[in-house]
This record gives structure tokens, sequence and C-alpha cells, in this order.
């Protein structure tokens, strides 16, 4: 109703509640980015 651009940022793949209410909308990923964790040991 009047949307025309929404943004969001830094949702978790896993969070599938907001991934659902963002596909529901006609959402789709601009962006993806990644944290990997190693150990400096």
């Amino acid at each position: 109703r009047g949307m025309e651009d929404v943004e969001m940022s830094w949702i978790l793949e896993s969070n599938r509640g907001m991934c659902n209410i963002i596909e529901s909308l006609g959402g789709q990923l601009y962006k993806r980015y990644r944290i990997y964790q190693k150990n400096l040991d």
C-alpha cells in the first residue's frame, strides 16, 4: 500500500521469521555477507 522501497540490513540467514516476512513482501536478496571464525592458537 504505497511502499516502493524498504531497507533491512544485517538479517541473519538463520532468522527464518524475518526472512519469511521479507519474502512474503516480495523482497529479494541483494547482498550477502558472511562471518567466518578461525582459532589463532
